[in-house]
Parts: structure tokens; sequence; C-alpha cells
């Protein structure tokens, strides 16, 4: 379930990943793994962690070059696989595009996110 959101103007990068961080303790299902016992699968969710929020800075790229890598970056994180018993289900990555414009992507695994999710996160 991969969606990205433009933001423009100023970004505090750390007040982000703090709202992140505080959505995901809010939402177990953002703390949320999948385990085999007995063959069979089990929930299990995992204790408040502070989550990733991946930095990239594309902003000394031309702009037809920074549009492919983000293009190509955006593409590999939508088709990169999850361990569903791995925390966390979920990859988020703020890429600075110039000085007040960025893009936040969100990647998550469909058994912890939705469509319906978005509009919440």
């Amino acid at each position: 379930m991969p969606f990205a959101l433009e933001l423009d103007g100023p970004l505090d990068a750390e007040r982000l990943a703090r709202a992140l961080a505080q959505v995901v303790e809010r939402h177990e299902a953002l703390r949320t793994t999948i385990q085999v016992v007995d063959d069979q699968p089990v929930l299990k969710v995992e204790p408040a962690a502070p989550p990733a929020l991946a930095l990239v800075d594309l902003g000394a790229l031309p702009a037809a070059a920074r549009a492919e890598e983000l293009e190509r970056r955006l593409a590999g994180e939508a088709a990169r696989p999850f361990d569903l018993a791995c925390a966390p289900l979920y990859r988020a990555t703020l890429y600075r595009l110039a000085e007040a414009q960025h893009l936040f992507a969100f990647t998550a695994h469909h058994v912890v996110f939705d469509g319906w999710s978005t509009g919440l996160l």
C-alpha cells in the first residue's frame, strides 16, 4: 500500500518523525507482525519504538534527473517485499526536493494498512 504526499513550504523533519512516532504508538496495527507458531499464523503487537523516517536529499539534482530518480525510488520501494515476521510492516521516507518542497512516501503491507487508513494517516 504505497502512497506519497507532497509537502510545500518550510518543513521540520524532526517534528514529522515525532508525529509519525505518535501515530505508530497509538495504532497497534502499525506495530503488528505475524509469527508462525505450530504452523499457524499468530499476530504479535510489538512495543512502541521510534519509527525510522529515512531522509533522502534529491535537491542537488537538476529537475529532470530529480523527477526520474524520485520515480525510480518510489517504484522500487513499492515493489520491495515485507517480511511479515519482522516489524515494522511499513516504511516511511521523506524526500527533500528543494528548500521548501518535500515528498513524504509511506509504504505499508496491506495486512496492517488499507486505503481507508491512508486518509487517517
